[in-house]
């Protein structure tokens, strides 16, 4: 495989990466917009449980293994 090809594979796998990021941060978000109390923190519980088997890179990781 040439490098040219070999770099866009990468930046490929990088620009997912980002956009999962991405959507995992607006899915954050979007907990906070929730009216209802107990439906808020059931979707926070679920969204904590994701970020920990998950960890996307560089996306608050440790914070989020270590606030158990």
């Amino acid at each position: 495989m040439k490098q040219k090809e070999k770099l866009q594979e990468l930046l490929k796998d990088q620009n997912l990466k980002t956009a999962q990021a991405y959507q995992f941060r607006l899915t954050f978000q979007d907990i906070f917009t929730i009216k209802n109390r107990h439906q808020g923190a059931t979707l926070l519980k679920a969204w904590l449980e994701n970020a920990r088997t998950r960890r996307p890179a560089g996306f608050g990781s440790r914070t989020i293994a270590t606030s158990k």
